[in-house]
């Protein structure tokens, strides 16, 4: 449509069809009316093909699933109704075809291409957002420091276990080692999953808090993005075809809710047999080599093991989080529609 008012003009066919009883309301109709409905038949084909190939072989598709087609098409109806409105409006403000068509061409990379870039980069410029090797270094200087607080109290604890055997000996050493031995590794294995644990905290919240930050970010990102309209449709899209742009966070949180559970099964599976997680190796002129991991043998049943389950998003919540989207675009699409109406009022047929 990038022709449709100043290349009739320069044809010389605008003069004369206003010649006639033909009002300008009556024709920017028309002229937005043809390319719609021509676009929407040719487009219309493939699709209803396409929903035939679907039927015929019973894809499995359920309510939501239509549901979410036919926004999606909707949302595509207008979004081709934009561009062709945006044509006529940039053809009535124009004289000639030729410098409609490099405006368009402009409009278009600057839609598509400039403006959701610009809108990422500009974000950046107010919300600062750490880098992963930034974040790695922070973790392991905690973990670090942690681990040489744990190393030292461990010594303190070994220094007094051998003050409580002084004056033992060598036969009541090995006796007093060997009945105490569980019981140590038990209080080391406490301390080093407390220690695990803070370490673990420590990480978690400093993962949440990049986490926080990148979704500030990509929150002001996208609402910049959304100047261009052709960001807001991609967006829109995305988001109904449940391939939208937090389907990330969603999945990190599966899988984190997902560790918990594996982890809390594996330890009320280790407490059941009677197991620290540990291994005791002795060496002995009487025994020979004895290995004691302190639990009873027994078999896993699989079928109790937690199976995981992807987050997944209803067909209502996905058109609520787009209705937003359609406003922005709709709203888009009337008011280069108003201003090319008004444009083509004033417009010289000459």
């Amino acid at each position: 449509t990038y022709n449709s008012i100043n290349g009739e003009r320069q044809g010389g066919t605008l003069k004369l069809v206003f010649s006639n009883a033909v009002s300008r309301v009556q024709y920017f109709t028309a002229k937005f009316a043809g390319p719609c409905l021509g676009m929407t038949i040719l487009l219309s084909i493939p699709i209803f093909l396409w929903i035939a190939m679907v039927l015929l072989y019973t894809v499995p598709f359920t309510r939501d699933h239509w549901l979410l087609l036919g926004a999606l098409l909707f949302l595509s109806l207008i979004y081709f109704t934009f561009f062709i409105v945006l044509g006529i409006f940039v053809s009535s403000v124009t004289r000639k075809s030729s410098a409609s068509f490099l405006i368009l061409l402009v409009m278009w990379i600057g839609f598509v291409f400039i403006i959701p870039r610009i809108g990422v980069m500009t974000a950046g410029q107010f919300v600062e957002v750490p880098s992963e090797a930034q974040i790695s270094s922070i973790k392991d200087a905690y973990s670090k420091e942690k681990w040489d607080e744990h190393f030292a109290e461990m010594e303190k604890i070994w220094a007094e276990r051998e003050e409580q055997m002084k004056g033992m000996t060598d036969a009541e050493r090995e006796a007093y080692r060997d009945d105490m031995s569980w019981g140590w590794m038990e209080e080391d294995e406490i301390a080093r999953k407390e220690l695990d644990k803070k370490i673990a905290e420590y990480s978690a919240r400093i993962e949440e808090d990049l986490r926080n930050r990148k979704g500030e970010l990509e929150k002001l990102g996208l609402s910049l993005a959304r100047i261009s309209p052709a960001a807001v449709y991609n967006l829109a899209a995305m988001n109904l075809s449940t391939n939208d742009v937090e389907k990330k966070v969603r999945f990190q949180d599966a899988i984190k809710d997902y560790k918990s559970d594996f982890v809390e099964f594996t330890e009320k599976k280790r407490e059941e047999s009677g197991g620290t997680g540990g291994m005791m190796i002795s060496i002995s002129s009487e025994t020979g080599l004895d290995i004691k991991d302190g639990r009873n043998e027994s078999e896993m049943d699989i079928s109790e093991v937690p199976k995981f389950e992807d987050s997944k998003r209803s067909a209502a919540s996905m058109l609520n989080s787009t209705s937003g989207d359609f406003a922005i675009l709709f709203f888009f699409t009337v008011v280069v529609f108003a201003l090319g109406f008004i444009s083509f009022l004033k417009y010289d047929v000459r």
